[in-house]
């Protein structure tokens, strides 16, 4: 009977512990519960809240992306630009100093063309020069001698003709002076 007693006294304080233990599990599992609702809440809140961060970051990248591209897009333009009025200038240098170059060959050139005409105009005019002195030597020496002649009485008619003809001959080609210099000569008087 004690045994028997026992046992069911046993048997009782092991039920109370596993109905105890059992309430105290599904506490356990309710309080579980609620913190799970809770933390599915939150992670949803979260969940959302980084979708909506996720949608403002997106759209931040965008906004930057579109800003960044126009600049650089404003950027390649102004070096193009840059680089057509470098290219263009440099162009302009280069056809500049070809067109001086060009100008100063013309003006050696021409310059050169210039001093032969001139070298060329001066051996003309002392050729000139020298022929007109020598047919002014040939008159002088003409003359000379028709005066020579003159003072013999037989020719004094003609040789006088001839003199005023070569004396007029003379002062037409313009050297009268010289003419006029040795008409003068002492003597000469005397025998006209």
């Amino acid at each position: 009977k004690n045994v028997k007693m026992s046992a069911i006294d046993k048997m009782r304080v092991v039920r109370r512990q596993t109905i105890n233990g059992k309430e105290d599990r599904l506490e356990e599992y309710a309080a579980h519960a609620k913190t799970m609702s809770d933390l599915e809440e939150e992670n949803s809140d979260l969940n959302k809240l980084l979708c909506k961060l996720r949608t403002i970051s997106t759209w931040k990248k965008t906004g930057m992306r579109t800003f960044y591209l126009k600049r650089e897009a404003r950027l390649r333009e102004q070096l193009m630009k840059s680089e057509r009025e470098k290219l263009e200038l440099q162009l302009k240098h280069e056809q500049d100093v070809v067109n001086l170059k060009q100008d100063n060959e013309a003006k050696k050139t021409a310059a050169l063309n210039t001093e032969r005409e001139i070298k060329s105009l001066r051996r003309q005019l002392d050729d000139k020069k020298k022929e007109s002195e020598r047919k002014m030597q040939i008159l002088n020496k003409e003359i000379d001698n028709l005066r020579v002649e003159a003072k013999k009485p037989a020719n004094y008619d003609m040789i006088i003709n001839e003199l005023a003809a070569k004396e007029e001959k003379t002062k037409s080609n313009g050297n009268g002076a010289a003419v006029q210099r040795s008409d003068t000569r002492p003597g000469e008087h005397q025998a006209r």
